[in-house]
């Protein structure tokens, strides 16, 4: 079958485009080998399979024009064009007819008026302007550990850290951590990340990202299983910085059917010890609702 090309897509659409056509198919569920010999899917590992970097909201209102920021300008009247345009170095736009306008440090809904002036001064029949801030607070971000595709991102302040991970192709479940995430800056931790209350809550700390932040994803830690009449049933990984997860924290986890009558919680070839399973079941088990038995 032919194929029909859009020279029409925009910029953002491409770069989705591009992102789509790299990240790990979703089909591909990353596993990890039970001490029993069987699969069991790592928790997380399809949270990337959406589209966190493809939409972002528009700057607001009151956000301040930067070097970088790309507009949409289009002029129609006297005068017609239709151009994206990036603020330059100096924070200036250039405007057909006119040149270069500084908008810089100009509000985000005081830049129409701005150019509108400028053109103004140099166009005496009516000329009107529409002007859109399609992407905003442009800064590159390193995105680096264990990721799909390592590497510097472009993006804005108040991009969230799913934003950023998502461009790198998403963590690589495989041997990357969801819960041990840090940004860095000039070297220094400035905030930790652990994306399991995202998943299971939707919650997620807000954070401003600066010029040549990192991320960093940590390698997997310890991790368990649980299979049974759970809503979910994976393999988790203990907190940064822990051998095990709690029993009460792994009830929360896997969240057991309110009719459950056995969950069993399995260790993981090369992770969590025989031990520390016995230790989680003995207060998974404090629950009336759970019975549990150690596999393997």
């Amino acid at each position: 079958n032919p194929t029909t090309s859009n020279f029409s897509q925009t910029e953002d659409e491409a770069r989705q485009s591009e992102a789509t056509a790299l990240r790990p198919r979703p089909s591909a569920a990353t596993s990890v080998v039970l001490s029993g010999g069987d699969p069991l899917t790592v928790f997380g590992t399809n949270l990337f399979n959406g589209a966190f970097s493809s939409a972002r909201p528009a700057p607001p209102s009151n956000y301040q024009i930067q070097p970088g920021d790309k507009l949409s300008v289009r002029i129609y009247g006297a005068v017609n064009s239709d151009a994206v345009q990036t603020v330059d170095a100096e924070g200036r736009v250039f405007v057909q007819g006119v040149g270069p306008v500084a908008v810089g440090g100009v509000q985000a809904s005081q830049v129409q008026s701005r150019i509108r002036t400028a053109l103004g001064q140099v166009f005496t029949d009516a000329v009107s302007v529409y002007v859109d801030v399609l992407q905003g607070g442009t800064l590159g971000i390193f995105v680096t550990g264990d990721v799909n595709r390592p590497g510097r991102y472009v993006g804005a302040p108040g991009d969230s850290v799913l934003y950023f991970l998502d461009q790198a192709g998403g963590i690589d479940a495989s041997r990357g951590s969801f819960r041990n995430i840090q940004v860095l800056r000039r070297g220094q931790n400035v905030v930790d990340y652990d994306l399991y209350p995202f998943i299971l809550n939707g919650n997620l700390e807000p954070f401003r990202f600066q010029d040549g932040d990192t991320i960093l994803v940590g390698p997997r830690g310890p991790m368990i299983g649980v299979t049974g009449e759970a809503r979910n049933a994976f393999a988790f990984e203990a907190p940064p910085g822990a051998s095990q997860i709690t029993g009460r924290d792994l009830l929360t986890l896997a969240r057991p059917e309110s009719d459950a009558s056995g969950v069993a919680v399995i260790t993981i070839r090369g992770s969590a010890s025989h031990e520390s399973a016995r230790r989680m079941c003995s207060e998974v088990v404090s629950s009336p609702l759970v019975k549990c038995a150690i596999h393997g």
